[in-house]
């Protein structure tokens, strides 16, 4: 049996039970949230923890995810690289270039069917951008730096601008209803915030209580909702996912560190110092990142693990995966490995997306292909 505290009453729970505990934050202070959040950390690290001892050794992508096909993305519009990607109801792929400042419209084949612009309804604008994603019902919204977003049709036509009140968040999802949720760093804090469509505020509620600091430049994490309006975050340099209700009651955290996660400090780091980003380089690369956030399929979450390491002076990069229910339960009794074969974009109706750059013989340049894999739920004799 262990005690847990829950804003300053104490009550007997199973360790094994202790991952099931739903915590009510009603009425704490932000101390007593910070405590919370402490001893749900500590009861997730008393779990068994799953088979492995470092990343490049995991069982690979291949094992529970069964190729599919490919996608050449059409050489119509050369892309720097891919930042972001998201699929609409009809199958296209909306992906975002940050590197050439470019989001363009593709079919389900690959084919480009719009390269998307706000010269038509809003001309002059510095087009920066960030992400776009598909909304509930179907439209476009393309998020900006440093200025209101901008609505698209589905099929890549200017439809309006976003509020002037609306400051580009640093993660963004949709609620069932259509309004926004933003996630916003500010350190040593976060924010999510709930926006109607325009990007109006309308409630905000405290993010992590962990101390945030420089390692907050770096992107990375996820933000998702459920169908039941559940609010999924995975920050930067944290290996769990926190659950929130809309009201902004953390409900519990999900998911275990896995045995090969490197923790970052930005102990000693300052703002001051002209050799401070040199310096947090070098500790990324020595650190794991909590890099992407996605609904599988329909309850099931797939968290991603960037993992770098140099063997000599060959820097290499390893991702690994974790899934899991909704309510933090694995569904895989291990941790795997996607390698070092392609980054994986997107997870969405379970399928999985991940980038092959194709080398020409003639040294033409092309836009990368995208593999499919369709995820194999395992059997539990498949684990044993």
């Amino acid at each position: 049996m262990r005690r847990l505290l829950l804003c300053c009453e104490t009550i007997r729970v199973p360790v094994a039970a202790i991952s099931l505990v739903v915590l009510t934050l009603t009425g704490c202070s932000r101390q007593s949230e910070s405590l919370i959040e402490e001893r749900m950390t500590d009861s997730l690290a008393a779990l068994p923890r799953l088979p492995s001892s470092n990343l490049t050794g995991l069982p690979a992508f291949e094992r529970y995810f069964q190729f599919e096909n490919t996608i050449p993305l059409s050489d119509e519009v050369l892309l720097g690289g891919i930042h972001s990607m998201d699929i609409g109801p009809n199958g296209n792929l909306l992906v975002t270039d940050m590197l050439s400042r470019e989001v363009v419209l593709f079919a389900e084949s690959g084919e480009m069917l719009k390269q998307l612009s706000v010269e038509p309804c809003h001309p002059g604008i510095n087009w920066a951008p960030m992400m776009a994603r598909f909304t509930p019902n179907g439209n476009i919204l393309v998020v900006l730096a440093g200025q209101p977003g901008f609505y698209f049709s589905g099929s890549g036509v200017c439809i309006e601008r976003m509020d002037e009140t609306f400051w580009p968040p640093r993660l963004l999802d949709f609620t069932s209803k259509g309004n926004l949720l933003g996630l916003y760093i500010y350190p040593p804090e976060s924010i999510i915030s709930t926006m109607n469509p325009s990007g109006q505020e309308l409630t905000r509620f405290g993010g992590s209580k962990k101390k945030i600091g420089i390692t907050s430049r770096m992107i990375a994490g996820g933000l998702l909702t459920d169908n039941q309006d559940f609010v999924y975050v995975l920050y930067p340099f944290i290996p769990h996912v926190y659950k929130y209700d809309l009201s902004g009651k953390l409900v519990r955290l999900l998911g275990q560190k896995p045995s090969y996660y490197r923790e970052v400090s930005d102990v000693g780091l300052h703002e001051s110092d002209p050799m401070m980003m040199e310096a947090l380089s070098e500790r990324m690369d020595a650190a794991s990142r909590s890099a992407n956030l996605f609904m599988l399929t329909e309850n099931v979450l797939l968290v991603l693990y960037l993992n770098k390491y140099k063997l000599g002076t060959k820097p290499e990069e390893h991702m690994g995966l974790m899934i899991m229910d909704t309510m933090g339960n694995p569904l895989i009794e291990e941790e795997i490995s996607t390698g070092d074969a392609g980054r994986l974009l997107l997870a969405k109706d379970g399928l999985t997306y991940r980038t092959t750059w194709h080398t020409e013989t003639d040294d033409s340049i092309t836009n990368p292909v995208l593999e499919v894999y369709r995820y194999s739920p395992p059997t539990r004799s498949d684990q044993y």
